[in-house]
C-alpha cells in the first residue's frame, strides 16, 4: 500500500467460461464478459482462497451468475461456478453484501432475478443447474465449488419476472440455536424485495415446491419497503433496515424469531434503507450504527438494546461531523475503535473525540435554585464552577434580570481555576423594604427667603410709623405683618410643599434571574449560565 507496488504476481486479468449453453454462449460454454459486469458484492476470503462475484451494468444482457475464485497467495484462478449456466440473468449483487460462509467452508449467495428450472430432478435440484432467485448452499469441499442445497419460493418465477428479486439482500449465517425440544439449528437468514423475512436451516434448505414454501421460518410482510440491504445480529436480535422504514430489531426465541420487532429507531431511512453493522464489548456495551443515505448523509448510533435511544448522529453538531453526500449500499465498518463510512466522493472517519476545554456552570450541589424573600431581605445562592479538559482561563460573572429596587452581586467577581479545580461562587440578591411617608423638606434659610422676611419687616416698620398708636390698631398692625411676612417668605420658596409618598422598595413577585460566567482567550469566548428564581412576598 505504501508503494503502490504490485504483490502476487498481479495484476491478474479476470475471465472464465463454464459448461452451458445459457447467455452469452458459445454452445459449448459460457462465457463471461467483463463488460458485462460489475463486482458489487463484496469479497470473500475464506481458507486462502478470494472469492468473487458478479452482477451485471443496469440489467444490461447478456449476463449470468457467476463466481470466480483465486488463490491468496499468487492470484492464480483456482475455481469457477455459474449458478445460470443455461439460462440468463441470475447475477449476483445483494446491494454490496458479501458472500456468507459457514465454519465448514459453505458459501451462501443470494441469487438475483433470473432462470430458475422448476422441473426438478429426484434429488429436489433444478433440472439445468439454473438458480435464479434462490438462496444457495455451495460447498467448497475438495477444493471444489458444488450447489449443496438451496431454498426457493413457490411464486419465485413470477417475482423474477416482476423484478422482484430475492438478491437485493444478502445472507447472515447465525450462531447455532437450540429450539424447544432441544435441537441445534444452524440457520441462515435473508430477505430482498418481497418484504418477507426467510430464516432457513442450513442442513435442510427446502428447496423448491410449487405449492408451498419448504423453509424452516418464513414471515411474510415483516420488511414493509423490501430490502437492498443486509441484516446484522447481537445477542439474540436481528437488525434490518427496510426501505422507508425505521431501522428494526426481531427478538429469537427457541430458535424462532418473535413478531412484532421488539425495538425499532424513530427515524425512518429512504431508498436504500440502512445496513446496520454492530460494534461491542462482548456481549456488552452494543451499539448499532446505520447511515441515512441523504445529502449530507447522517451515521447513526443506537443503543443495541434499545433502538429508540439514538447515542449519536454526525449531524448533532452542526456542520462539525458531515462528511459529504450520502450514497446507496453505505455499510459503516469498525476498526480499532474508529468507525469508516464511504461516500461518492471520500471515506469519513469517526473516533472519540478529543478532551474539550471548558467550563461548567451549574447550581452547588445540595442547593437550591430558588429563594423566597420578604422586601428588605436578602436572598442567598450557591453556585459550583468546574473546570473541564484542563480549563485554565479567567471566567467573570454578572448577573441580570434583578427587579427594581434590587442588587445582585457574585462574589468572587472572576476566578481563575487550575485546570482541574472546582470553584464555589456565592450569589446575594438584596432587596428593599418600602419607607415610611413625610414632608418633602422645608425652604432654605438664605436667598429668597432673607429677602422676603427684610421686605416684611419694612413694610411692618412702614404701617407703625404711619398709623397712631393704638392698641387695637397696633395688634392688627402686627398681625397683618406676620401675614404678609409668611406669605412673602412662602412666595420666596417658591409655594407649599406637599408629602411625599415614600420608598415603595422591592415589588412583589417572582423573578428569573441568569448568573452568566464569560470567559475570553484571544479570538474564543465560553459563555455559560444558570438561572435562578427569586420570590419576594
Amino acid at each position: 500500500m505504501t508503494t503502490g507496488a504490485e504483490l502476487f504476481g498481479g495484476p491478474v486479468q479476470v475471465q472464465a467460461s463454464y459448461p452451458g449453453t445459457g447467455a452469452n454462449s458459445n454452445g459449448t460454454n459460457v462465457i463471461f464478459d467483463p463488460g458485462q459486469y460489475a463486482e458489487r458484492a463484496g469479497l470473500l476470503l475464506l481458507n486462502h482462497v478470494i472469492y468473487t462475484s458478479w452482477t451485471s451494468h443496469c440489467d444490461f444482457t447478456p449476463y449470468t451468475g457467476w463466481i470466480i475464485a483465486y488463490s491468496e497467495s499468487t492470484l492464480s484462478q483456482v475455481n469457477v461456478l455459474n449458478l445460470t449456466p443455461n439460462g440468463s440473468d441470475g447475477s449476483i449483487w445483494m446491494s454490496g453484501g458479501g458472500l456468507a460462509a459457514d465454519s465448514a467452508g459453505n458459501i451462501y449467495p443470494l441469487m438475483a432475478n433470473g432462470t430458475f428450472d422448476t422441473t426438478v430432478n429426484s434429488s429436489g435440484f433444478p433440472s439445468q443447474g439454473d438458480y435464479g432467485n434462490a438462496m444457495v448452499k455451495i460447498s467448497t469441499a475438495n477444493g471444489g465449488l458444488a450447489v449443496a442445497d438451496y431454498f426457493t419460493m413457490s411464486n419465485t418465477v413470477d417475482e423474477s419476472n416482476a423484478d422482484e428479486d430475492l438478491g437485493s439482500g444478502g445472507v447472515l449465517i447465525l450462531p447455532n440455536m437450540t429450539d424447544a425440544n432441544g435441537v441445534t439449528h444452524q440457520l441462515a437468514v435473508g430477505a430482498g424485495k418481497d418484504q418477507t423475512l426467510y430464516l432457513a436451516d442450513c442442513n435442510n434448505m427446502g428447496k423448491f415446491n410449487p405449492t408451498a414454501d419448504n423453509i424452516y421460518q418464513e414471515l411474510q410482510g415483516a420488511l414493509p419497503g423490501g430490502i437492498w440491504g443486509n441484516p446484522a445480529y447481537f445477542n439474540g436480535w436481528l437488525y434490518y433496515g427496510p426501505v422507508g422504514s425505521s431501522l428494526m430489531a426481531f427478538q429469537f426465541s427457541s430458535a424462532l424469531l418473535q413478531l412484532p420487532p421488539v425495538s425499532s429507531t424513530a427515524t425512518t431511512f429512504a431508498y436504500p434503507g440502512a445496513t446496520p453493522s454492530i460494534s461491542a464489548n462482548g456481549t456488552s456495551n452494543g451499539i448499532v450504527w446505520a447511515t441515512e443515505n441523504t445529502n449530507p448523509a447522517v451515521l447513526h448510533a443506537y443503543a443495541a438494546n434499545n433502538l429508540s435511544n439514538e447515542l449519536y448522529n454526525s449531524n448533532q453538531a452542526g456542520t462539525r461531523d458531515q462528511f459529504g453526500a450520502g450514497n446507496k449500499f453505505i455499510t459503516p465498518t469498525i476498526a480499532n475503535g474508529e468507525v469508516f463510512v464511504g461516500t461518492t466522493s471520500g471515506v469519513g472517519v469517526f473516533g472519540l473525540l478529543d478532551s474539550v476545554v471548558d467550563f461548567a456552570l451549574s447550581v452547588g450541589a445540595g442547593n437550591p435554585t430558588s429563594a423566597t424573600v420578604a422586601p428588605g431581605q436578602t436572598a442567598q445562592y450557591s453556585l459550583s464552577l468546574a473546570a473541564e479538559g484542563g480549563f485554565n482561563q479567567a471566567v467573570s460573572f454578572a448577573c441580570t434580570g434583578v427587579p427594581a429596587g434590587a442588587t445582585c452581586t457574585v462574589s468572587p467577581t472572576s476566578t481563575t481555576p487550575n485546570g482541574s479545580s472546582t470553584i464555589a461562587l456565592a450569589v446575594s440578591v438584596a432587596t428593599t423594604a418600602a419607607g415610611a411617608p413625610g414632608w418633602r423638606g422645608f425652604c432654605p434659610i438664605g436667598g429668597p427667603m432673607v429677602v422676603g422676611i427684610i421686605a416684611a419687616l419694612l413694610v411692618i416698620a412702614i404701617v407703625f410709623i404711619a398709623i397712631p398708636k393704638r392698641g387695637r390698631r397696633r395688634g392688627y398692625t402686627v398681625l397683618a405683618g406676620c401675614v404678609i411676612a409668611a406669605a412673602m417668605g412662602a412666595a420666596a420658596c417658591g409655594g407649599s410643599t406637599p408629602m411625599s409618598s415614600g420608598n415603595s422598595g422591592t415589588p412583589a413577585g417572582t423573578y428569573n434571574l441568569t448568573v452568566t460566567g464569560t470567559s475570553t482567550s484571544g479570538t474564543t469566548t465560553l459563555t455559560h449560565s444558570v438561572t435562578l428564581q427569586l420570590i419576594v412576598s
